[in-house]
């Protein structure tokens, strides 16, 4: 993965989340943000935090893992998969449909 837009595809975070991650060293992540980061460049879930958790007095938030299904889809949706664009865009399509319902009822969880 060599660009801030290709980890953006893999990933599912915002630009500029991933401009944060890459340039904001001082700014302490969601263990979320760097799980999601992690799978999207096909690390173990975990293999960012140490890097934004690095004190030993603090422990690690324990936050559930971005399921599988969510990173391949990720992966088929980014702009290098083999699934044709056309076919992307479908794809694209139905899952909106089906996770729109959702949206709303979703952004008022806390983890």
């Amino acid at each position: 993965m060599s660009t801030q837009l290709e980890l953006v595809a893999r990933s599912g975070l915002g630009q500029a989340t991933v401009s944060r991650l890459l340039f904001d060293s001082a700014r302490r992540h969601s263990v979320d943000t760097l799980r999601q980061a992690a799978v999207a460049l096909d690390l173990p879930p975990d293999a960012l935090l140490p890097i934004a958790y690095d004190d030993a007095a603090a422990p690690l938030p324990a936050f559930p893992v971005l399921p599988p299904l969510a990173a391949e889809v990720g992966r088929m949706l980014s702009d290098d998969s083999p699934i044709a664009v056309e076919d992307r865009g479908r794809l694209a399509a139905i899952l909106d449909a089906v996770v729109a319902p959702y949206r709303r009822q979703m952004r008022k969880r806390k983890h």
